[in-house]
């Protein structure tokens, strides 16, 4: 080949595509992806939920974009892409939000109210229009567009696909669903596996902004330890019930907020500059359809606000190496900033490896040491807050990290030794060990890895009887094009950019740092990775997409008179088709038995009608109600008694000082608790994983709850394939909780004097 076949010219693509043929074909493959895969009796509350909560996202959207235009254009760095001005203004601008729900929130006011906010959002939006007039007035849509302009149908299955799992109701992906018949239909339940992520969304994500709102203020809580982490997804979703007006009517828009820094990714690297248009709608689409990406985008998670900024740092970062300026390394430093506010494990898959990249990219260039500087000064800033609100709840500014360096706060030797313990380098046992404890296996470094490239399928094969975490990160295409992409880097080393090599640095710097010092961490953070993947991808198939011909095969010249245009764009294609596949193939093990027609059902009928919440939400309407070994607290009513599994639950010395059954019911009563709700298999779980303290353990509730009354209770049975059922025996039935009602005192005896 010659040696301008791999440069990144743009290709030139004559106008031919009518626009409103591409508008309608946007819409029919968003409308088509949405109605197959929620089907025509869902589709329409699907829509009514679009058009309510997701037209207010949308407005959110902009008001954020009014927020943060006004700050970027202070910056506004030279010769920027307008596209990824734009994402950075309302991506900076949700952070702004956050920041204000954090701050209003916090003070001793009723600032949680649709009417506080309503006018904070109409001011961002008039802000935007204000300052978006005079570029919109000189604006002309062409009428015909280039056959690249097909990548944004792709998108917009993409985005339908995102949206049919974000009407999902909360909580109800990655379940074992149980069945309620005895509401004239097959009700699913929720009882979701222990270490599912949607018990993450119930516990922290949706949880928190719960609490928060019923309370009117933003305050850590001493029975939830994730009430102390970096919270600005949370204060979205908090906002989300703040213009809804309630915690409940919120749900949805909540989730739909979360999902925007989604749509915010993959705006940026759309509009990437003119000579790297292929590149651009190569990730463009590579993006849009990464199965991992619409799986954080259905819960939402804090992972898929790091993965959005780590997007917008990595362009920003491209900016800076053609051009260094001190604002092009602002906007650097304001992303980092702004990831670090979503969750402590920005600092390591995002934080770390753009400023070591950075570090490394001034080796030779020592005067840009101050933009370095400057980047992170400004990442430390916006993390700040979080820092201050830790120091003055617990004295530790990063709790529940660094407790032997910092303090443990409010925490108890034994709680803070199994947080510690929960997440350390290598197999710790639980705190305390549990009578019968057997070491549960776990996967190694090298199986983790090979999960993360070839999924769980085939790890499975390869390491039979493993446990195997059931995640992919990357797609089977992706990961094709990814070899070849670092095939080609090293075969060629001048053909790629200085940003190529400096996306392969972030990436090999994350990996390191989740495969070495994060063994426990969840899967899901490993998908922030997808980021660098997916922009190396897009530009090998650029290079590709460069080649003139090549020497030693006989062709004519192809479409643009380029060779490698035509196989790397069926190569876009492919990958965007498999992608769609692995989503869909996830999609349908998640949800399991669920029924498609809860979407769109209001968050108070779920927990109304779900078959673990329903008898305690009927009892709590009578006296208050406990959760022992629950957390999952979201659809249980407001003002349970409940605590995480490293918190100390706030009726643990009422079980601690109890010595019989009466005395505990004392105990109880006087705290104006009427009902206990016991989640069995969730304290055996917890009892041989993390630990579970020994006032709670199962044994000694099973003794001191024995003569009480059963309200409810749910046994799960594991189905057996029919083929299977007459030569194996019987799936042992598993006690996932009971409900409790609290037994009155025992009525005083009198006995008459005789005589």
């Amino acid at each position: 080949m010659s040696e301008d076949s791999h440069k990144e010219d743009s290709v030139a693509v004559e106008r031919e595509l009518p626009l409103k043929a591409l508008v309608v074909m946007i819409v029919l493959a968003w409308a088509l992806m949405l109605l197959g895969l929620l089907g025509w009796r869902c589709f329409p509350p699907a829509m009514m939920v679009l058009l309510t909560d997701g037209i207010m996202a949308l407005v959110v959207l902009l008001a954020a974009g009014g927020y943060g235009y006004a700050i970027y254009r202070r910056l506004a760095p030279s010769d920027s892409p307008p596209a990824l001005g734009l994402a950075t203004a309302a991506a900076l601008g949700l952070w702004l939000l956050s920041m204000a729900v954090l701050l209003l929130g916090s003070l001793p006011v009723r600032a949680l109210t649709m009417y506080v906010w309503w006018p904070v959002i109409g001011g961002g939006v008039a802000l935007a229009l204000w300052q978006a007039h005079g570029p919109l007035g000189k604006a002309r849509l062409p009428s015909k567009l280039g056959g690249d302009s097909l990548v944004w149908v792709i998108v917009a299955a993409g985005a339908g696909l995102w949206l049919a799992g974000a009407l999902i109701p909360a909580g109800w992906l990655g379940n074992l669903s149980g069945m309620n018949p005895a509401m004239g239909l097959d009700w699913p339940g929720n009882v979701i596996r222990a270490d599912a992520d949607s018990a993450q969304l119930l516990t922290r994500h949706l949880q928190l902004p719960r609490e928060f709102y019923q309370a009117g203020r933003v305050q850590a809580l001493p029975h939830n330890v994730y009430s102390h982490h970096p919270l600005s997804m949370e204060m979205l979703q908090l906002l989300g019930m703040c213009l809804r007006g309630g915690a409940y009517q919120g749900m949805y828009l909540a989730r739909l907020i979360g999902g925007l820094f989604a749509v915010l990714a993959v705006a940026a690297v759309a509009g990437s500059p003119p000579q790297e248009t292929f590149r651009a709608r190569a990730a463009t689409a590579l993006l849009a359809t990464a199965p991992w990406v619409l799986y954080l985008a259905w819960l939402p998670m804090p992972e898929l606000a790091c993965l959005s900024y780590l997007t917008l740092g990595m362009l920003w970062l491209r900016q800076w190496m053609q051009r260094p300026e001190a604002t092009t390394a602002a906007c650097i430093g304001l992303m980092l900033g702004a990831g670090m506010g979503a969750s402590y494990v920005a600092a390591g898959m995002l934080a770390a490896p753009l400023l070591l990249v950075m570090l490394a990219v001034t080796f030779r260039r020592p005067g840009r040491l101050a933009h370095v500087a400057l980047a992170g000064g400004l990442a430390a800033a916006m993390f700040a807050p979080w820092a201050v609100r830790n120091t003055a709840t617990t004295g530790n500014p990063l709790f529940p990290l660094a407790t032997k360096q910092l303090g443990q706060g409010r925490w108890d030797n034994q709680t803070a030794r199994r947080w510690r313990d929960a997440r350390a380098l290598g197999a710790r046992p639980p705190v305390p060990v549990p009578p019968e404890f057997s070491a549960p296996p776990r996967p190694t470094r090298r199986e983790r890895f090979t999960a993360f490239v070839l999924g769980p399928g085939l790890t499975m094969r390869t390491f039979p009887g493993r446990p195997v975490p059931i995640h992919t990160v990357i797609g089977a295409g992706v990961l094709l094009v990814l070899l070849g992409t670092l095939f080609g880097m090293f075969a060629r080393p001048r053909g790629p950019t200085a940003w190529d090599w400096a996306l392969l640095g972030v990436l090999l710097i994350q990996m390191l740092l989740w495969i070495l010092l994060t063994p426990n961490m969840p899967a899901r953070t490993a998908a922030i990775c997808i980021a660098p993947i997916t922009l190396l991808c897009a530009g090998g198939l650029a290079r590709l997409a460069g080649v003139k011909q090549v020497r030693w095969l006989r062709q004519t010249a192809g479409v643009g008179g380029r060779w490698g245009l035509a196989p790397a764009a069926l190569l876009v294609i492919a990958c965007a088709i498999l992608n769609f596949m692995s989503a869909r193939a996830y999609w349908a093990a998640e949800t399991g038995k669920t029924s498609t027609a809860l979407v769109g059902r209001p968050a108070a009928e779920l927990a109304e009608r779900g078959r673990e919440y329903l008898a305690a939400n009927a009892a709590a309407k009578t006296g208050g109600l406990a959760l022992i070994g629950e957390a999952r607290a979201f659809y249980f009513p407001a003002g349970a008694r409940y605590a995480t599994a490293f918190d100390v639950h706030p009726l643990a010395e009422s079980f601690r000082r109890s010595r019989s059954s009466s005395q505990l019911a004392q105990q109880l009563r006087s705290a104006g608790i009427t009902h206990v709700y016991v989640a069995w298999a969730r304290i055996e779980h917890l009892a041989q994983t993390v630990g579970w303290p020994t006032e709670m353990a199962k044994a000694r509730l099973a003794e001191l709850l024995a003569d009480w009354p059963v309200v409810d209770e749910f046994h799960y049975t594991p189905e057996t394939a029919p083929a299977e059922a007459a030569t194996k025996p019987a799936a042992r039935r598993t006690l996932i909780f009971t409900l409790y009602a609290v037994p009155p005192p025992a009525p005083a005896t009198h006995t008459t004097p005789s005589g």
